[in-house]
């Protein structure tokens, strides 16, 4: 892991898996669209006894919008993150690990694509094709696209903001 301070705030290049750190040493813990990888209830949990008494943890996190999806959108998140839930049984978890709820937020749909999908495809016409696995990447990114402007009001980032008790 490597480590760069700049003003008070340390950068450090580790796996979520392995932090090196112990005990409560963050006023603040910030992942945004990155919790998923341990899923959202285990990296609450791994994540606690890192914060210092009423630390805070903010955090977006794919979710249920609705009940019941249709079966195309159901069996796509499934297969890229088959852990995703809804907004409530994510709360339900922020209070079983010990937070108290602070405050969360829907990410508007446009924003995914003002701010993320709309400068991929742009960037996707500038790709190198001849490196192995960009068409495939290329595939993917473009199906998910497409499953948000077909089924965008099923799901979308939640940002939910706690405090450790």
């Amino acid at each position: 892991a490597e480590a760069e301070t700049i003003k008070n705030i340390t950068c450090t290049e580790a796996s979520m898996f392995e932090l090196p750190y112990k005990g409560k040493c963050f006023d603040l813990i910030w992942s945004e669209g990155a919790i998923y990888i341990m899923g959202f209830q285990e990296g609450l949990k791994q994540w606690k006894p890192l914060l210092k008494d009423k630390g805070y943890l903010a955090v977006s996190d794919a979710v249920w919008l609705k009940n019941n999806p249709p079966d195309e959108i159901r069996q796509f998140w499934s297969e890229n993150y088959p852990g995703m839930t809804t907004i409530e049984q994510n709360i339900a978890w922020i209070h079983e690990a010990g937070y108290a709820l602070q405050g969360h937020f829907t990410l508007p749909h446009q924003d995914w694509f003002t701010h993320y999908y709309e400068p991929l495809e742009q960037n996707m016409e500038q790709w190198d094709m001849s490196i192995p696995g960009s068409s495939e990447l290329i595939s993917m990114e473009q199906q998910e696209i497409s499953m948000k402007r077909t089924w965008g009001s099923w799901y979308s980032y939640e940002f939910f903001i706690m405090k450790s008790c």
